[in-house]
């Protein structure tokens, strides 16, 4: 377990790592706020009942990672779909507001716009699609019984399965079809939780008697 020492009002608390699952679920208790903001609370003793650990989610993006990544999707889409980006919009997060994006933008001759302040109603469409793709994990991780600790591969499911399934009325055609000129074949697609076997390699096993393959679900 990893900690560090911060002191408030001249109290000093040492402040242990949260688990995820105990991070996730204070996260939901309070509403979604930021897991800086939680910290905050916390750290600070500016609330009661919260347990006193420093809460954090190993895998979740930050937002120095955010810029990179929108960088290796708008190229894989200008490669793998000889598609042009030619303007982006997003909200003032400094995610997105920096120079790494703008000198990118420029290099490629994309339109960067950034919606107004105190607007939320020009993300609107942003915010649709991305309570669409919750509120399906949601029923996916409900339906499965399982944790919320696998709140990501049941949004990155999500995400793969409405592409296929969610048409634009524009052109009456799915985003996949769009993007790659044919429908898409869903013969493979299973439930979320099915039952699997991984067979282990040689290197992965502890010993010779260590079982080749495990049960797991997907």
């Amino acid at each position: 377990m990893s900690g560090a020492t911060t002191t408030s009002s001249g109290a000093i608390c040492f402040l242990t790592k949260a688990t995820e699952l105990d991070s996730i679920l204070w996260h939901r208790k309070l509403g979604r706020i930021s897991y800086q903001k939680i910290n905050h609370l916390v750290r600070n003793g500016l609330v009661t009942g919260v347990p006193k650990l420093r809460f954090v989610v190993a895998d979740d993006c930050t937002k120095d990672e955010t810029a990179e990544i929108l960088q290796y999707l708008i190229l894989s889409l200008e490669s793998l779909c000889k598609l042009k980006v030619r303007r982006i919009r997003n909200d003032n997060g400094i995610e997105f507001k920096n120079n790494l994006m703008e000198l990118f933008c420029l290099k490629k001759g994309i339109r960067h716009k950034l919606s107004a302040p105190y607007t939320p109603q020009q993300n609107g469409v942003a915010e649709r699609k991305n309570r669409t793709l919750i509120e399906t994990a949601w029923t996916m991780l409900s339906d499965a019984k399982l944790p919320v600790t696998f709140w990501s591969e049941a949004v990155n499911t999500a995400c793969h399965v409405l592409n296929r399934v969610l048409v634009v009325k524009r052109h009456n055609k799915t985003c996949y079809e769009l993007i790659n000129n044919r429908p898409p074949n869903l013969d493979y697609l299973v439930p979320f939780d099915s039952p699997f076997s991984l067979l282990l390699q040689y290197k992965d096993r502890k010993s010779k008697f260590h079982s080749k393959a495990v049960e797991d679900v997907y």
